[in-house]
């Protein structure tokens, strides 16, 4: 008897689960973190295939994630990729996610956008293939032209050129007619773009020898790039859209923003953008080699609105947070993060970088945190690694699509 009621009792709960209403599935998926929304698939058939639906559709998704941090560990002497690891200043002390996607050793992550890792093959000694990877679903977007590195260098010093930073216009798997990639070389003489709607490479390269680049965004059809020319930094703005032959032209459009400082300190400059494509950000690090690692002192965050045009904004991140890497800034609003909210303080900038200099080589990684509040450096402990190989992190925002 006993036994019977219980079948009656799981008969029933399959029911529920077979009968609820897609909508109502919907609503309830749109509320859950990420790693929920992945458990719930497994639930009952019936429900896998309406959430695969859903998403292969773009009806619906799961709460925004707190972005991880996706490092691949190298030689500094060879492009040979020997270990990857994601991280989180959420995790436990010096805890890291060492599931490494299906990449292979000679596949360098150069960038990411929206839940999606932009990735190159140096598998081939003359060119280079591209694709777009998804860690979590493990889905690839594979771009189907080569890319043929110049054959020499303007940098006498820099003889063998690979690809840097590289950056998106938007989600490819959700806008991929209109989407551009572009990526900028390590010589810092080359930018290149690729157009998924006419699949074809341009070049673009500086005016004159005195002039290298320096970081690189894209928002809409427009490429901002920083550029240095002798100790003048600057940003040119190349319209891919007014472009139908040859190489976009360049316009100046500013010249980097002075930093808040009574005396002259040296710092590196990154470029963002913000989620709703209206500003350009430029954010100032300030740092400095102590102790035979890499110690931050400040940040400073500019704003320039991209219609606009007048001059640059000291930017207010009451209501944002900034995500800084060399391979992926990101400013977004901290309303974003609705399931973590309270775990993300306001006024801060997160940040991720390789430590390792040639004076000491046998530091490596770090990430930490910068409050505009207090002006107060914390930083999160990571777990260490082969202090020879060098780590190239990048922010990474996890999403089924």
């Amino acid at each position: 008897m006993e036994n019977r009621c219980k079948t009656k009792v799981k008969m029933e709960e399959i029911n529920i689960k077979n009968n609820l209403p897609n909508d109502v599935l919907e609503h309830i998926i749109k509320h859950l973190p990420l790693k929920d929304f992945l458990n719930l698939r497994i639930i009952c058939r019936s429900w896998n295939d309406i959430i695969s639906k859903a998403v292969v559709n773009k009806r619906c998704r799961h709460l925004v994630e707190i972005p991880l941090v996706f490092a691949q560990y190298v030689l500094d002497f060879a492009q040979y990729v020997d270990m990857r690891c994601f991280y989180s200043f959420l995790w436990s002390e010096g805890a890291r996610y060492c599931k490494t996607p299906l990449l292979g050793p000679m596949n360098r992550c150069h960038g990411s956008i929206e839940g999606w890792l932009i990735v190159s093959d140096y598998s081939e000694k003359t060119f280079a293939t591209f694709f777009l990877l998804n860690p979590v679903t493990n889905k690839r977007i594979v771009i189907p032209s080569k890319y043929y590195f110049p054959s020499n260098s303007p940098d006498q010093c820099d003889k063998k050129i690979f690809m840097g930073k590289m950056v998106a216009s938007s989600n490819p798997c959700c806008d991929g007619a209109d989407c551009i990639l572009v990526g900028l070389s390590t010589d810092c003489c080359h930018i290149v773009l690729y157009k998924f709607y006419d699949d074809s490479w341009t070049m673009i390269e500086p005016d004159d020898s005195y002039s290298t680049f320096i970081d690189v965004e894209v928002i809409g059809k427009k490429v901002y790039v920083s550029t240095a020319r002798m100790l003048l930094q600057s940003i040119l703005v190349y319209d891919v859209d007014n472009c139908t032959t040859g190489s976009p032209k360049a316009e100046f459009l500013a010249y980097h923003p002075r930093p808040r400082s009574l005396e002259p300190r040296p710092y590196t400059s990154f470029l963002a953008r913000d989620e709703a494509l209206k500003y350009l950000y430029i954010i100032h690090m300030f740092d400095t080699w102590e102790r035979k690692t890499r110690d931050v002192n400040t940040f400073q965050v500019f704003k320039l609105e991209v219609n606009n045009h007048v001059e640059w904004q000291i930017a207010n991140l009451k209501d944002k947070v900034v995500f800084v890497s060399g391979l992926k800034s990101i400013v977004m609003l901290r309303d974003k993060f609705a399931g973590d909210k309270e775990l993300i303080e306001e006024n801060c900038v997160y940040f991720t970088l390789n430590s390792q200099c040639s004076i000491y080589p046998k530091s490596g990684l770090q990430l930490g945190k910068f409050c505009f509040t207090d002006s107060r450096i914390k930083y999160f402990p990571v777990e260490t690694t082969d202090p020879w190989l060098v780590p190239s992190p990048v922010w990474f925002l996890p999403s089924v699509w």
